[in-house]
C-alpha cells in the first residue's frame, strides 16, 4: 500500500463535537483531531495519525497526514492524476464519488472522495491534497463506509483545521 492510502484519522462522532488542541508537527503544519483521539507517529509511511472509536467489526476510524518531497515539477493536475491511479491500484472495488478543487490550508488543493475495501471492511475514504514549497501535503480520513453520511461535519472540520507553516 502506499503512503497515500495509509491510515487517515478515525471519525464517527456526530457533528459540534468538542475538539482537541492544535497538534503541531515538525514537517511544516498544524491540525486539530476531534477531542479524546490518539495520536501517534508509529503508522508506517504517515508522517502522524489520529486514532478515534473502535467499531464493533473492529475497524478503528482514523484520519492521518503525510508530508512528502515532491519529484521534479509535478503540478496539482498530474499529482491527482498520479494518486488516482495509485489509489485504484491498492484499494479493492475502487469507486472515485467525487474529484472537486478546494484549498488545504491556505494553498490550492484537490478532494477525492471514495469507497472500497481493505481487508474485510468497507470504508469511505476523504483525501484533501495540495501542493507547496516542493512538497506535498494529504489529510485522509476514513470511515466504514455506511457511517459516511454522519461523519462528513467531523471530517470537513479536522480538514479545515490543517494549516501549512513553512
Amino acid at each position: 500500500m502506499n503512503n497515500w492510502t495509509r491510515g487517515a484519522a478515525l471519525v464517527m462522532a456526530v457533528a459540534g463535537v468538542a475538539v482537541a488542541a492544535p497538534y503541531k508537527d515538525p514537517q511544516g503544519f498544524t491540525v486539530t483531531p476531534p477531542n479524546g483521539w490518539t495520536v501517534t507517529k508509529e503508522v508506517p509511511g504517515v508522517t502522524v495519525a489520529f486514532l478515534g472509536p473502535r467499531t464493533a467489526a473492529g475497524f478503528t476510524t482514523n484520519a492521518n497526514v503525510i508530508v512528502q518531497a515532491l519529484p521534479g515539477n509535478v503540478d496539482l493536475k498530474t499529482f491527482t492524476s498520479l494518486t488516482l491511479q495509485q489509489l485504484e491500484a491498492v484499494i479493492t472495488g475502487y469507486k472515485l464519488v467525487s474529484n472537486t478543487k478546494t484549498t488545504l490550508g491556505g494553498a490550492p488543493a484537490q478532494r477525492l472522495k471514495l469507497q472500497g475495501k481493505q481487508g474485510k471492511f468497507d470504508l469511505y475514504f476523504d483525501q484533501v491534497f495540495a501542493l507547496k514549497g516542493g512538497r506535498a501535503y494529504a489529510v485522509t480520513v476514513t470511515v466504514p463506509r455506511a457511517q459516511a453520511n454522519t461523519a462528513g461535519p467531523i471530517m470537513d472540520q479536522f480538514i479545515k483545521s490543517f494549516k501549512i507553516t513553512r
